[in-house]
């Protein structure tokens, strides 16, 4: 369905607004939205539409694999979901350890790395997911649902809380409190820039389940569109001052 493909897609690209802490404190706040604002436009943007016009063209699973195998042959396909998989390898792992330092920064305090209950915690969070994608891709779609909305929930109140209570400070946007000298080259331009573009990417990976999708010449499109801005209101909601 178009809200499966929605949280599917929602947790490919970001899963929240979690993780962009570098991001804030690289530059002034001005900044820093303004990049969220503007970069997705040409880095997202282009890349959810692709993904949506090639899973319309080729309602198949298996993503960037079919699509390179059909513009380029076996070779360069088998090359194409090797370098993938071991790209998704070395990303996975950051998603554990983001799960135990939120949860432990919640419920203690800055968790220990080597303690046992923070492996526990991780390792719990694995076999979770393990389990959803072994189960199949409509659990998965029914649990991306309801971890979605428990993870939009903070942020929705945080949107209320600011539309009723917020105070407009214009010269805090301009502040950078995270270095000595506040200057535009002190800046940690390569660390936003690079922040932004991971928290939008992940789109292509919705191709890989283009087969299991109702009607996908209609849910695609929408549901990039959907998500884009989805991701974007909560970033922006979580950078701002």
């Amino acid at each position: 369905s178009l809200l499966s493909l929605v949280a599917i897609t929602f947790f490919c690209v970001a899963g929240g607004p979690y993780g962009i802490e570098p991001a804030v404190s690289a530059a002034p706040p001005l900044y820093v939205l303004l990049g969220f604002l503007v970069v997705p436009w040409f880095w997202g943007l282009p890349m959810a539409l692709v993904t949506a016009e090639l899973s319309c063209a080729m309602p198949q699973d298996g993503g960037c694999v079919v699509w390179a195998q059909r513009a380029s042959g076996d070779f360069l396909a088998w090359q194409v979901g090797y370098y993938s998989w071991i790209s998704s390898m070395v990303d996975i792992t950051v998603y554990p350890i983001l799960f135990s330092q939120y949860l432990f920064n919640m419920i203690s305090g800055a968790p220990d790395p080597t303690s046992l209950t923070t492996w526990s915690a991780q390792v719990a969070m694995v076999v979770v997911v393990v389990i959803l994608n072994i189960w199949g891709v409509e659990l998965v779609g029914l649990a991306s649902n309801i971890f979605g909305i428990i993870i939009l929930i903070p942020f929705l109140a945080l949107i209320g809380v600011a539309i009723f209570t917020s105070q407009v400070h214009p010269g805090v946007w301009v502040e950078h409190k995270w270095s000595t000298t506040d200057s535009f080259s002190s800046y940690n331009w390569t660390l936003l820039l690079s922040t932004i573009i991971w928290s939008f990417s992940g789109w292509d990976s919705v191709g890989q389940l283009a087969g299991e999708v109702k009607d996908p010449a209609k849910a695609y499109p929408k549901g990039m569109m959907i998500t884009m801005a989805i991701v974007t209101t909560g970033i922006i909601r979580y950078a701002s001052p």
